[in-house]
């Protein structure tokens, strides 16, 4: 004949299954051992790692400038941070969009004394304050 059959043995296909799950297998196991071995590595390394706290002040949104700052251990007496806060109180108090309004109230609220709370809602429901629509 000149065609020549090369026949194969019909089990190929079975061994070449079976050598393909076996090497998957090894695959899966090496590929376990190590993310065992990396989440005992990250275990062991977390109580190195170092928090230090840093206050982020930003300008204007015009002139894009960043200021960063290495905040004080004791965070109540660093003055930054207050004037920070405060400057934020004041913006929130200040800004009127009616977009928003009802969250910043609630920040305003429950950054205020119980005092200067009542003014501020009492000037906010006037009927003809700058507050009101």
């Amino acid at each position: 004949m000149a065609f020549i059959d090369d026949k194969k043995d019909p089990n190929f296909i079975f061994q070449l299954e079976r050598n393909i799950k076996a090497y998957m297998l090894w695959l899966i196991i090496v590929l376990t051992i190590i993310v065992i071995c990396l989440a005992i590595a990250i275990s062991f390394l977390t109580p190195f790692k170092e928090v230090k706290p840093y206050l982020v002040f930003f300008s204007d949104p015009e002139t894009n400038f960043v200021k960063i700052e290495q905040a004080g251990m004791d965070m109540r007496a660093d003055e930054n941070l207050l004037k920070s806060i405060l400057a934020g109180y004041v913006k929130k108090r200040e800004t009127i969009n009616r977009i928003d309004d009802s969250e910043r109230y609630e920040e305003i609220r429950l950054q205020s004394g119980k005092n200067v709370w009542d003014t501020f809602s009492n000037l906010v429901r006037a009927p003809n304050s700058i507050y009101t629509t």
